[in-house]
């Protein structure tokens, strides 16, 4: 019942355009009478209506005056009001753009997932903005234009104490166009309600699910409005340049070579479109540069006489500069400015000159550039290949150490690479003599320690503490690379449960003894099923059964090698020689913000994934080219 409701409405605002109205309609108004005529709007899509032969034949009979020359769209009068009525239900968009009652455009659209979400009185607004965007070719700068929408809330939706930043950006763009707003009440509004409210798959044509826009107009269903982009005219292969004149001439100029450029004056509509028909490339995009009353004077019978062609209609138009050296110093000009990206760069300059590849030319500049590669951020760093790092065999053989610090508290942390079991010691400073009797007390509790792996921490790599782990205990000292903490992110990972551990007991516990936070926290990790191992790290420490170490340590090998091969999935493996220059990544602890982040340095030698400069190692993903 809904359809044939909604298609009496159309029909029924267009009869004053149609002779004997009431007489065809009939079979279609009888439908309606009766036990259909009581039911509600809620349960009309829910009651179907059987057509009789008399209703088919009437719906066809108004289908063919509708599009007849019976109701013909009428051209737009830029001297007289124009009428935008506008409408949104549940499943769709709709507007209808009028002057004195004759229609000159109507569209349609269904709503996309996001926006059926949107409150009522947004869906209208939206309607509205839609409308505005896409008719922009029509309303925009003309005397008067009267928006009318049936939600009658609306009026408060964009007054100035709606706090909703959305509508007021919508709010901005409607008073853009010097609109006012009227409420007209759903009984009158039939047309845009109609459209809104339509099935896209008029007249048994399914319409494809990624079209989700339906425009009508005077024959056909298609967009006989040209869209209007900020690129300049320069950009485009075929450039149409139109002018009013007294009398009618055009020239034809070949820019940089493979661009054509039509200068056409005219004094009358028919002339200018024969004239048109001499210029247009139907393989490329032809961009007509004038001004929004040209447009609309031209762009119905242009895209109806060329329906396969595309056009694009702009007001830019800038400077070609042909000297090669002249772009150049353009470019540098505006690189130089700020420094900024090349894709930044092309879009100031286009505001003001043209020239062929443009992009790589600015791509060019911004790579050179010294100053770039020692001072920008690298956003997506190339990071080098994840190696594969030795598994113990047993608990205890390989340790991880490092300093953590909260609320000026010092404590020195370890965690063992093979059981993943974590200790934590309460130390009064970083300095070697509060270092020394922990890193001491690590031996006692793992007397088969090996290698103890930390970062450059000055303590931990002290000759006191380095030779006598080395000539009493014979334990070697480890160091990850500068300014790389990932290579100790055993320990490094570590810090941060620790942290979500503790904060969750200090609320939990109401505890607010740092020290007792700590420690606690790592009781409580140590009694919790690690991710690699699959097993509490005090159960492998203390194991129940013999087979676990063999157990643990394929379970190791296993998630090494998995985190290998999918972090290491577009890493490279970097070369350098003996001699390369390179950029290599600045202590931000050095400096302040304003500091250089890279500095330039020779390769000593390559160790694999680190390199040699100075005397020091550097981890290659500290490394960018200069």
């Amino acid at each position: 019942e809904r359809n044939v409701v909604l298609e009496e409405w159309l029909a029924s605002y267009y009869r004053c355009f149609i002779k004997d109205f009431a007489s065809l309609a009939k079979p279609l108004t009888d439908m309606l009478k009766g036990e259909n005529g009581k039911v509600s709007a809620t349960q009309s899509k829910k009651i179907k209506i059987q057509l009789a032969p008399e209703g088919i034949d009437a719906f066809n009979k108004l289908r063919e005056i509708l599009a007849s020359e019976d109701v013909t769209l009428a051209y737009p009068d830029f001297t007289k009001p124009f009428d935008l009525t506008t409408d949104a239900s549940s499943r769709g968009l709709g507007a209808v753009l009028s002057q004195e009652k004759k229609p000159i455009t109507m569209i349609s659209r269904t709503l996309r997932d996001r926006e059926e979400h949107l409150a009522t009185n947004e869906r209208e607004l939206l309607a509205i903005v839609w409308a505005l965007n896409t008719l922009r070719n029509y309303l925009y700068g003309v005397n008067q234009l009267n928006i009318y929408t049936d939600h009658q809330p609306l009026t408060f939706a964009v007054s100035d104490k709606n706090p909703n930043a959305k509508i007021k950006r919508w709010k901005s763009l409607i008073e853009s166009f010097n609109a006012k707003i009227f409420y007209k009440p759903g009984k009158e509004n039939h047309v845009a309600d109609a459209l809104s409210r339509q099935h896209m798959n008029m007249v048994g044509i399914e319409m494809e699910g990624s079209s989700d826009c339906a425009t009508m107009h005077s024959e056909e269903s298609l967009t006989y409005t040209i869209e209007t982009v900020d690129k300049p005219v320069n950009c485009y292969r075929n450039q149409i340049i139109l002018q009013e004149s007294e009398s009618q001439s055009k020239q034809t100029f070949i820019i940089f070579g493979s661009k054509s450029r039509h200068v056409i004056s005219f004094c009358d509509v028919e002339s200018l479109l024969k004239t048109l028909q001499e210029v247009i490339n139907d393989g490329v995009v032809n961009a007509i540069h004038c001004s929004l009353p040209v447009l609309a004077k031209i762009q119905h019978r242009l895209v109806e006489l060329h329906p396969n062609v595309t056009f694009r209609h702009t007001e830019k138009m800038v400077t070609d500069i042909f000297s090669e050296s002249d772009q150049q110093e353009i470019i540098f000009a505006e690189h130089n400015r700020a420094h900024r990206a090349a894709q930044e760069n092309v879009k100031q300059i286009l505001a003001d000159y043209f020239f062929p590849k443009m992009n790589k030319k600015a791509r060019e500049v911004v790579a050179n550039c010294r100053i770039c590669s020692k001072s920008k951020y690298i956003r997506h760093p190339k990071k080098h290949v994840i190696a594969a790092t030795p598994v113990p065999c047993n608990p205890g053989e390989i340790l991880h150490v490092d300093i953590f610090s909260t609320d000026q508290k010092y404590f020195l942390t370890c965690v063992d690479k093979f059981s993943k079991f974590a200790i934590v010691q309460k130390i009064a400073s970083r300095t070697i003599i509060d270092v020394k009797p922990p890193i001491l007390q690590l031996i006692n509790i793992f007397p088969n320690v090996k290698t103890i792996y930390c970062d450059n921490e000055k303590s931990l790599n002290s000759n006191a503490i380095k030779s006598t782990l080395l000539n009493y205990n014979n334990v070697e000292i480890a160091n990850a690379p500068p300014l790389h903490s990932t290579s100790n992110g055993q320990v490094e990972r570590f810090h941060s449960t620790l942290t979500e551990i503790a904060r969750c007991l200090k609320l939990e516990r109401n505890l607010d003894d740092t020290v007792d936070l700590i420690l606690l926290a790592t009781i409580e990790y140590n009694k919790t099923i690690h991710s690699t191992t699959h097993e509490k790290p005090i159960d492998i420490l203390h194991p129940s059964s013999a087979n676990i170490t063999e157990l643990v340590r394929n379970r190791i090998e296993k998630a090494q090698a998995s985190d290998r091969e999918y972090h290491n999935k577009g890493r490279q493996n970097v070369t350098y020689n003996v001699g390369d220059k390179v950029l290599v990544k600045v202590n931000r602890r050095l400096g302040n913000k304003l500091s250089t982040l890279f500095t330039e340095e020779v390769v000593e030698q390559d160790l694999g994934t680190t390199v040699l400069i100075k005397g020091r190692r550097v981890h290659k993903d500290n490394l960018r080219p200069p």
